[in-house]
Parts: C-alpha cells; sequence; structure tokens
C-alpha cells in the first residue's frame, strides 16, 4: 500500500473529484466511506467535513484517526 502523510490532507482533499476514507469513529469502530467529498474543515485545523456520496450524509472526521485516504495509508 501505498502511503500519504496526514499533514498534506487538507491540500489533497479539496482538488479530488473524490476518494475513498476510513477512520475511527468517536466510540472506536472503523467508519470507511467508499465515495467521499470534501466540503469543510475547521477552523483550527483538527477535523475535515466528508460527504458520503451514496448516502448524501455529511460526517464530520477527526484528522488523526484518519487510517486510509484514498486508497494510501494515512501516516504521519
Amino acid at each position: 500500500m501505498n502511503y500519504i502523510r496526514q499533514g498534506v490532507l487538507f491540500e489533497v482533499a479539496p482538488t479530488l473529484e473524490w476518494f475513498s476514507i476510513t477512520w475511527a469513529s468517536a466510540d472506536g469502530h472503523w467508519v470507511h466511506i467508499e465515495r467521499a467529498v470534501f466540503t469543510s474543515k475547521h477552523s483550527e485545523g483538527d477535523t475535515m467535513n466528508v460527504k458520503n456520496l451514496e448516502t448524501g450524509e455529511i460526517m464530520t472526521v477527526v484528522i488523526d484517526t484518519i487510517k486510509e485516504f484514498a486508497g494510501k495509508e494515512v501516516v504521519l
């Protein structure tokens, strides 16, 4: 698997037509969206909002909990 640095996610996400993403929810479960789009980021830079293209649901993701982004493992 290829890698992507956590620090570049806010730069890369808005440029992609769509992406897959996996992160740990607040209750410790892995959440995976196969086709998501970036909608916004928190002004302090620790969360981003993504929209699930299949359901239309918008979810807030804490950047430190992201495990996979666009088919790449997220590393520090």
